[in-house]
């Protein structure tokens, strides 16, 4: 098998816990863990991070191919709209469509669009306590 089909068959792994997260098959490395949210505090905005209230995700995340009809409300807006939209907007082909991964908490939200785009629900307001950052490579 070719590993263009190999990445179009249908992803999902699910994280316990804080830690370092390996998936050859997806060439990710995914690190996750938890830091107090102190006065300083800054956002990293890189597009490889995701910073998220960690008051407001339920685990086990997930993180999985898309599947249809997957919606999630983009950071900085207030509607839903759906990721494939999302991603129609930032002008990608089907391919790319269909290898795009997200992370989802136990209760189905998607919490991030890998590398692309956060939930502005999960976003880090002056009320957040505790950060959950995960990190792709």
């Amino acid at each position: 098998r070719s590993d263009k089909l190999k990445k179009l068959e249908p992803f999902s792994a699910k994280i316990i816990e804080e830690g370092c997260y390996t998936f050859p098959d997806r060439g990710l490395k995914l690190k996750l863990c938890f830091v107090p949210r102190v006065d300083d505090f800054e956002v990293d905005r890189k597009k490889n991070v995701a910073m998220l209230d960690a008051g407001l995700v339920k685990f086990p995340l997930m993180v999985r191919s898309l599947h249809s009809g997957d919606s999630f409300v983009p950071f900085g807006m207030k509607g839903t709209k759906l990721v494939s939209d999302f991603l129609t907007d930032l002008k990608r082909d089907l391919l790319s469509k269909r290898e795009q991964l997200v992370v989802a908490d136990a209760s189905g939200n998607i919490l991030w669009v890998l590398n692309e785009r956060l939930d502005n629900r999960f976003r880090i307001t002056t009320e957040t306590r505790e950060v959950l950052v995960l990190e792709s490579e």
